[in-house]
């Protein structure tokens, strides 16, 4: 999806709506973690819970299949004229080898430095949550009040992420930068290892993860997906993976 934006919009027009587009992710997730909470009081009660929720999940994938279709048919009226590529080189294959992504990340410090950028960003992650499972495991004594508790903090994040992506993302990215917006993250996050280290409770985890995943989908996402518009089609689809 962001791949084809990317495919569409110039660096200019990116950095004014990934903020706006990002909001349907952000209300779709709003809406998976109030079903969440509503069916970890309701369904343990019934049979066939997890049939429940795998019919519900197909159904919802399916929708965005059809909704994807319907904006590939009209992705030339949506262009950007800066960007605008020939229909006939459009529907060509991209071409190269299965390993060109990393042949390409390799031969360019500007796909390296996002490359590094991800993969900091996702070892960081699985230690954040370790410390984390250890203090919902101590607080908790139940799944279902911790699946609860979970659920709102989804919601809560989500929300404040939500005001973020329609009142600030695209005014950061435009008059600050994408670095600061890149940067949102690691900072957030050294923060929370080392308010973590200090004090292990419940609410400085809460805290920190809603900031953390606030500053992610509210500032370096956006920012990252920007950073593809300017590179090449193969470099969107095979460097980006």
């Amino acid at each position: 999806f962001w791949g084809r934006c990317a495919d569409h919009f110039g660096r200019a027009r990116a950095l004014r709506l990934v903020g706006p587009i990002a909001v349907g992710a952000t209300l779709g997730a709003m809406m998976g973690s109030t079903v969440v909470g509503f069916a970890s009081v309701l369904l343990p009660a019934l049979e066939g819970a997890p049939f429940v929720y795998a019919v519900l999940s197909a159904a919802l994938l399916e929708v965005c299949v059809r909704l994807a279709r319907a904006l590939a048919r009209r992705s030339d009226a949506l262009e950007d004229p800066g960007t605008r590529v020939d229909p006939i080189r459009r529907s060509a294959p991209i071409g190269g080898g299965v390993l060109a992504g990393f042949q390409h990340v390799r031969r360019s410090r500007y796909l390296t430095g996002i490359a590094l950028y991800v993969v900091v960003y996702v070892t960081g992650s699985p230690l954040l949550y370790d410390e984390g499972a250890h203090i919902m495991r101590d607080a908790f004594a139940s799944d279902g009040v911790r699946s609860i508790f979970f659920a709102r903090i989804d919601l809560l994040t989500n929300a404040m992420t939500l005001l973020l992506q329609l009142f600030a993302t695209s005014a950061v990215l435009q008059r600050v930068g994408v670095g600061p917006a890149l940067a949102a993250v690691p900072i957030v996050t050294t923060v929370a290892f080392a308010a973590l280290l200090a004090d292990p409770s419940l609410f400085a985890l809460a805290l920190f993860s809603v900031l953390r995943r606030c500053a992610e989908f509210g500032l370096s996402k956006p920012a990252r997906e920007a950073l593809f518009t300017v590179t090449s089609d193969e470099d969107k689809y095979k460097a980006k993976l």
